[in-house]
């Protein structure tokens, strides 16, 4: 995906809320004014977006998720929006019986609220709807937190501990996941 459609992407789905200013909408993008700029043009051009001073207002009904906002990431995660919270609530439920890490693999501990805060900066940055990600190593159980918010298009996990891809073999059974794809190297 081209960083202008990126931005789009962050745009539309704040949009779809509710109509913003320059100054609004520009927060919720993580690009150069440059290309920020660009985005905007050509969403007017393409007649998907119109300015009605102060407000971008979206000229069409667009079928895209609303912004789930997760609040700053530092000092308040997953406090604006009860969306983030739940899914916190969730992975906390289904991480307090994983595998521990082991020194075999060169495995760290990570908190399961950290591992959830890197599943929302991907989210904000727009690299998580509707995309394929690849995870190497997966000891932190990314692909779970990302299969939680179902907005993946697909999940592909290479891990080398058979007890990490059989839990989460597991996780994607109970929870009818079929997007995740765990492969042991």
């Amino acid at each position: 995906m081209s960083e202008v459609n990126r931005i789009k992407k962050q745009i539309l789905r704040h949009l779809v809320k509710t109509p913003a200013t320059f100054w609004e909408l520009i927060n919720y993008q993580d690009s150069h004014i440059v290309n920020f700029l660009q985005a905007v043009k050509e969403l007017i051009q393409e007649g998907t977006l119109r300015y009605e001073k102060p407000y971008f207002y979206l000229n069409k009904d667009l079928n895209i998720t609303p912004y789930h906002n997760p609040g700053c990431l530092i000092c308040s995660p997953f406090s604006k929006d009860p969306y983030w919270k739940n899914i916190l609530d969730e992975f906390l439920k289904i991480t307090k019986d994983r595998p521990l890490p082991t020194s075999d693999f060169d495995q760290g501990f990570i908190r399961p609220e950290d591992t959830l805060k890197r599943t929302a900066f991907i989210y904000e940055r727009g690299d998580l709807e509707n995309t394929e990600i690849f995870i190497l190593g997966d000891d932190d159980l990314l692909s779970i937190a990302i299969g939680l918010t179902g907005m993946a298009k697909k999940v592909c996990v290479v891990e080398i501990d058979t007890r990490i891809t059989s839990f989460i073999r597991e996780f994607c059974k109970r929870r009818a996941i079929t997007n995740i794809y765990v492969k042991e190297y």
